[in-house]
């Protein structure tokens, strides 16, 4: 822009990102005479479109290869592959635990949900040193922003700042710190104490509110059980309270495995096992969008824990099944559904203990041959975008003596016009209207336009 004068002048221009993620710049400079002023902009390029995950299993019995095809065509820096492999059925670890971590929103159960499970990642993966260091500041960073969920009276609401407390949110925020706790983490002062004490009123004071329905009163339940199973979990078990639950009548089978848990603690291990010796593990499915948020899925994974407390391999090894199968499944799951089955499977995976452990040999892009011994725990082969590479091939063969389970993961932004369509059970149509309700074409809109988006599902 030249100026003759003093005055004002507007230029407009059109910029063009790379397609790449980060920080771009817009440079200034103003001169007049022997003087100069300078002025940068930072921009920042964010993508349009969000994380894209696909996933293949496969199974290698010994002595069986397959070869794996990575497209990592997604926007610069947002490519990944990962191979995860393990003699323990696969769960789809890189993409469940991503989801969690990256979930946008953040009441009491989703920031428990985005922590909890880490602490158990040791038990399901080798970690890498920055890994570690990565999964620490996570859990950290979970605890400081639960003090925010503390209420006077010691339970956690479900939004930071409210003055009451959810029941469920305070059992799940609690089992968290506790198990921090007990794996060396340091917790805020009088957080536990103050818990603790909220929990002890609760079990004492509680009764069914004689709400409507059976999904009701189940859910009072195991409310109630899993406050019982916590607050012996840390040394503080409230026996009369467990004894008057126990003898509630039909009581629910989720509840039944929960409280079962709470006496195996204390060293009742006989009555632990009368309780869950008619109880069912494989419950139907459903989804509760209040009291304690569950869902089958939810409740299997609580079972799954108690049979690793009770020590009930043969059983816990179906449930682990299960909760395997649903995690490679293309099904959606919330973030507590999530987090249960991550956090269950590690500790039954701990508890088992499997020492099975079997060789893959690997070739990337025809490269070297390597070699790699796998036991229960999940071992990870991560291959990144090289240069103008936009796909990735890997052979695998499973030389050892047992089976192999295999996860090929591919992780992504899409460029922009290369998304896929996808959908499962569910469609969507939308139709973009002006303001008197005629068709328009979003791509001649002008900025500043009022106009309504119609959206069937």
């Amino acid at each position: 822009i030249q100026f003759s004068a003093e005055g004002d002048e507007i230029v407009n221009f059109k910029l063009k990102t790379k397609q790449k993620v980060g920080i771009g710049r817009v440079k200034i400079i103003a001169q007049s005479g022997k003087e100069t002023a300078v002025h940068e902009i930072e921009v920042d390029i964010r993508p349009s479109n969000p994380v894209s995950f696909e996933a293949k299993d496969y199974v290698l019995d010994p002595g069986q290869s397959i070869d794996a095809k990575l497209v990592l065509d997604g926007l610069t820096g947002t490519n990944k592959g990962t191979i995860e492999v393990s003699t323990t059925p696969a769960i789809n670890l890189e993409k469940r635990l991503s989801y969690l971590i990256r979930y946008p929103h953040g009441c009491v159960e989703q920031t428990t949900s985005g922590s909890f499970p880490q602490l158990y990642l040791s038990a399901l993966s080798n970690l890498k040193p920055n890994e570690k260091k990565e999964v620490t500041a996570n859990v950290k960073a979970g605890i400081e922003r639960l003090q925010l969920f503390q209420t006077t009276e010691g339970g956690f609401s479900y939004w930071p700042g409210e003055s009451y407390e959810s029941e469920w949110g305070s059992n799940y925020a609690g089992h968290f710190i506790l198990e921090a706790e007990r794996q060396g983490y340091r917790l805020p002062a009088n957080m536990k104490r103050n818990w603790v004490s909220y929990q002890k009123d609760r079990a004492r004071n509680w009764s069914m509110t004689g709400g409507s329905g059976e999904r009701h009163r189940s859910s009072e339940q195991l409310t109630q059980a899993y406050r019982l199973y916590l607050l012996a979990l840390s040394d503080n078990a409230e026996i009369g309270a467990m004894n008057r639950l126990r003898e509630e009548r039909k009581l629910d089978d989720a509840a039944k495995w929960r409280l079962a848990s709470a006496y195996s603690l204390i060293g009742q291990k006989e009555i632990a096992k009368r309780l869950v010796s008619d109880a069912k593990a494989d419950l139907p499915d459903y989804r509760e969008l209040s009291n304690s948020f569950g869902s089958g899925i939810r409740d299997r994974a609580i079972i799954l824990e108690a049979q690793s407390i009770l020590d009930d391999k043969t059983k816990g090894s179906e449930s682990l099944k299960y909760l395997a199968k649903e995690m490679r499944s293309e099904r959606w799951m919330s973030t507590q559904e999530t987090a249960y089955c991550l956090l269950s499977i590690a500790k039954f995976c701990k508890v088992d203990g499997s020492k099975s452990t079997s060789k893959l040999s690997y070739i990337l892009n025809g490269e070297s041959k390597q070699s790699l011994t796998v036991g229960g725990k999940i071992e990870k082969i991560v291959l990144t975008k090289k240069g103008s590479q936009k796909e990735r091939y890997a052979n695998l063969k499973n030389t050892g003596s047992t089976a192999l389970f295999v996860t090929v993961i591919t992780e992504k932004i899409p460029l922009q016009g290369k998304e896929k369509r996808k959908s499962s059970k569910l469609g969507m149509n939308v139709v973009y209207q002006d303001m008197d309700g005629k068709p328009i074409d979003v791509k001649d809109l002008v900025q500043g336009t009022e106009f309504v988006a119609l959206v069937r599902i």
